[in-house]
């Protein structure tokens, strides 16, 4: 197996100064999103933003963005991870388990 190229991590607890009293934070359902920046980011990505990857769903397209230095102060340089759902998990096992008419010839 080559080299790891990108490395992120889904779910994090951040630590923040919040005027004097610690601040945990949990990053659920998103990932870290660094600006060009910022002096965590690995030197590979300084200048131009912590890479993310967005995965589209089954016929729909997958995104790689760059993180941004506003993105620190509008959302803890935090970015989705994913395309979401459709519907819940519950209403996908109701449905049944059946390939959309839509997606069968691919």
């Amino acid at each position: 197996m080559g080299p790891t190229a990108i490395s992120l991590s889904l779910e994090s607890i951040l630590s923040r100064g919040g005027g004097g009293d610690p601040v945990a934070g949990h990053r659920k359902g998103a990932t870290r999103a660094f600006g060009p920046s910022s002096p965590e980011l690995p030197k590979p990505y300084q200048g131009v933003g912590q890479p993310v990857l967005i995965p589209g769903s089954v016929g729909t397209a997958s995104h790689v963005l760059a993180g941004t230095d506003e993105a620190r102060e509008l959302s803890v340089a935090s970015t989705s991870h994913g395309a979401g759902r459709a519907m819940s998990r519950g209403a996908a096992r109701r449905q049944g388990t059946s390939c959309p008419r839509s997606l069968r010839s691919r």
